[in-house]
């Protein structure tokens, strides 16, 4: 996956976190620290696209925007 691809599926997961009332940040690092795609809305599609990412990855990428 290149970096565009990560950060396209990332944005999208973000804008359907945001849509639903969810604070992105903290349900993405839930779902980091618990290891549980309940922290991820099944809204646009989210649920399935965050699995699309390494996890350790998204950490860095979540340590480089915060």
């Amino acid at each position: 996956m290149t970096d565009k691809e990560f950060e396209e599926i990332f944005k999208d997961i973000v804008s359907s976190l945001k849509e639903k009332g969810y604070s992105p940040y903290d349900q993405i690092v839930g779902y980091l620290e618990m290891n549980s795609d309940t922290y991820i809305t099944r809204h646009g599609n989210a649920r399935e696209k965050i699995k699309l990412l390494d996890k350790e990855k998204l950490r860095q990428y979540l340590a480089k925007i915060n």
